[in-house]
């Protein structure tokens, strides 16, 4: 096909219109009319003259308007679609062509063409693979269930699955998500989707309240253990206190130990006095 070339308007059923056809009043031919009826029928033809140029004034601009008017946006018309299609380049133009075999580019109007190319190389997203990805989506590892709908949500918006959205949404939250014990619940009735949204995510806050709550017993008894185990130890240092013991060396009758009670100046029951 050859390459688009600008073209303009013809002027041949646009000419420029006539002066109007005007009628004035004439002499009288039978008499001599006094000098007062002749300024009078002159004032008036003169009244009719300035009516009809008037007329053909307006009839100008209005027919430069609609003409050389039209023909300067046509030729900025032809100009952009020119520049326009020059700017597909060869294969561009190619795919315009298979795409639009009987497209008339140099008769069309701008917002035609512009409308084609718009057919021809708006990008099309694969539905197939969206709705693959949308499918196949399970919930991570601690990812909560508000994350993984909010994911499916804007998925399911480049799926184009019409009014099923909502349901299938619903479906596809249930089968993949990671708590079997809900997924068990939700199989047992069926349920409008905002519904389960709304059971999924107050299930979803009762168990974090939970796990927190184990937390923080688990933190006390900890506590509580330490604790135990502190005062065993100040029982056991107090209790090492309670006796106090002094060691000698002699040298002639070997070491001697004597041993008195910290309350009293009593020997303790349980240690005696050695000797050789």
């Amino acid at each position: 096909m050859a390459k688009y070339n600008i073209s303009v308007k013809s002027l041949k059923d646009d000419r420029e219109p006539e002066y109007p056809e005007v009628k004035l009043t004439p002499a009288p031919m039978d008499r001599v009319e006094t000098p007062e009826e002749q300024k009078k029928r002159e004032a008036a033809n003169d009244k009719t003259m300035d009516k009809a140029d008037k007329q053909h004034e307006e009839n100008l601009k209005k027919w430069r308007e609609k003409t050389f008017g039209g023909i300067i946006r046509e030729e900025a018309e032809n100009k952009t679609k020119s520049v326009l299609y020059m700017m597909l380049g060869d294969e561009g133009q190619k795919r315009f062509h298979a795409r639009l075999p009987y497209a008339n580019i140099a008769d069309d109007p701008l917002a035609d063409f512009w409308h084609q190319l718009d057919i021809v190389f708006t990008f099309e997203r694969n539905v197939i693979i969206e709705r693959v990805e949308f499918f196949s989506r399970r919930q991570q590892e601690n990812e909560s269930l508000a994350h993984f709908h909010a994911i499916l949500t804007g998925m399911a918006a480049k799926c184009s699955l019409g009014i099923l959205e909502d349901e299938l949404l619903r479906d596809i939250l249930i089968t993949n998500m990671r708590d079997l014990e809900l997924q068990r619940k939700f199989c047992k009735k069926i349920k409008a989707p905002d519904e389960v949204w709304k059971e999924a995510i107050a299930h979803e806050r009762g168990s974090l309240n939970q796990k927190h709550l184990k937390a923080i017993k688990a933190g006390q008894t900890t506590n509580n253990n330490d604790a135990g185990t502190k005062s065993e130890s100040n029982v056991m240092q107090v209790n090492s206190k309670h006796y106090r013991v002094q060691t000698t060396t002699d040298i002639d009758r070997g070491p001697t130990i004597n041993a008195k009670s910290s309350v009293g100046n009593e020997e303790g029951p349980h240690l005696k006095k050695a000797t050789n």
